[in-house]
């Protein structure tokens, strides 16, 4: 299904325990990015050069690092309501 039908259709506590797994999945594919960048920042600052690409990919760090806090706190949040709503 998906994700905005899955907004509009949560209702039950195991909805909200979906969408919550869902953003904490998101949130991993965020820090898995986001890690990966900070390697690529490592790396390029050992290239030297006329550009600077350790900066952008730096950057790129910590646009992902806000990602995945902010799935955090979906996930959380749908947790919170569906343990609200009986479940788990």
């Amino acid at each position: 299904m998906q994700l905005l039908e899955r907004i509009e259709k949560s209702g039950a506590a195991s909805d909200h325990k979906a969408l919550a797994d869902f953003y904490l999945a998101e949130a991993a594919e965020a820090e898995a990015k986001a890690s990966d960048h900070e390697m690529m920042a490592q790396r390029y600052s050992k290239v030297g050069g006329k550009a600077d690409w350790a900066t952008h990919c730096r950057n790129i760090v910590s646009y992902y690092k806000k990602v995945a806090g902010e799935y955090k706190m979906l996930a959380d949040m749908h947790a919170k309501h569906a343990a609200e709503l009986g479940g788990n």
